[in-house]
């Protein structure tokens, strides 16, 4: 089935009801938009389409903060260092099939892990790696796909200034989580778990 936001036409015919009200001490509160469901041929008359109210779309509803500070109370301590109780949830998005949050170790250090929690819709399936080692970045593509850049130091660095990057792609497909990318063996040895 096909889904076609209707998100312009219902503001601008909202606007256009509240103007005509002539009644300018009520406020437009916005909302999210109906959906239109393409059904397919029907008989002459009736309409190939109904209109699905937001109210169905459950992922709209999902309170980010919550649902992420709740997987971070589950996930074990690492090194015997407590996550921080509240994650950044800036790449969580319960409507994409693979989204993610992050969150790292209570006085975070340049070297600390993160914890990257990776979500189906608004389900936790994990973290990218058992270890969790330090990350440059971790990034979206798409509404399936999850690309994290770990950041480690090649022979001489200082920790500060670490130069190896490796990068991983985690996508869903076919209702499963499909894991590509190569890891350097100096990352796996000084991150001391499979990644």
């Amino acid at each position: 089935m096909k889904r076609i936001s209707l998100a312009l036409a219902l503001t601008a015919a909202a606007t256009t009801a509240l103007t005509a009200c002539g009644d300018h001490s009520t406020t437009a509160t916005p909302s999210t938009p109906d959906t239109i469901e393409i059904t397919g041929p029907a008989d002459v008359g009736t309409p190939a389409y109904k209109v699905v109210p937001a109210s169905d779309t459950s992922c709209a509803h999902v309170h980010h903060q919550e649902v992420v500070d709740e997987t971070i109370a589950s996930l074990p301590r690492i090194n015997d260092w407590a996550w921080q109780s509240s994650g950044d949830t800036s790449g969580f998005e319960p409507c994409n099939s693979l989204s993610f949050a992050t969150t790292t170790t209570d006085m975070p250090t340049n070297t600390s892990p993160v914890a990257i929690m990776l979500f189906h819709h608004d389900d936790f399936i994990g973290t990218a790696s058992e270890c969790s080692p330090p990350i440059a970045e971790v990034t979206t593509s798409g509404f399936d796909t999850v690309i994290v850049t770990y950041r480690y130091p090649e022979q001489g660095d200082s920790s500060v200034g670490m130069s190896g990057r490796a990068t991983v792609t985690f996508r869903w497909e076919n209702d499963a989580l499909v894991k590509s990318g190569d890891i350097p063996d100096r990352l796996a040895q000084l991150a001391g778990c499979e990644l």
